[in-house]
């Protein structure tokens, strides 16, 4: 009784699979690759548009912030103006107050 082994055609169809198995593993690796530089790519964009988007909205937020002050502080100057106002005489006290209202 003779032990026979794989034969050399065999051998030869099990190392052309494995050959092309190493080929489709390394095709697979670089559309991994591709992806994964087109996601990092993507994601830089995304983070430079969020990041300018923020500088925006920072800007906006400190030009409200100081219209509220300055129209807060205009409020107070008229409410002390029409309190020193307020003491004199009933008619000259209203055109002082509206003569200046009105050269705003």
């Amino acid at each position: 009784m003779r032990c026979t082994g794989p034969t050399v055609d065999d051998l030869a169809r099990e190392i052309q699979h494995l050959e092309d198995r190493v080929r489709a593993l390394r095709l697979g690796r670089r559309v991994l690759m591709n992806i994964i530089y087109a996601q990092v790519a993507d994601r830089q964009v995304s983070m430079a548009r969020l990041r300018s988007e923020n500088r925006r909205l920072k800007d906006a937020n400190v030009r409200y912030a100081r219209a509220i002050l300055e129209s807060h502080n205009r409020v107070r100057r008229l409410e002390e103006q029409l309190e020193r106002n307020s003491p004199q005489s009933g008619g000259s006290g209203a055109l002082a107050c509206s003569g200046q209202a009105s050269s705003s």
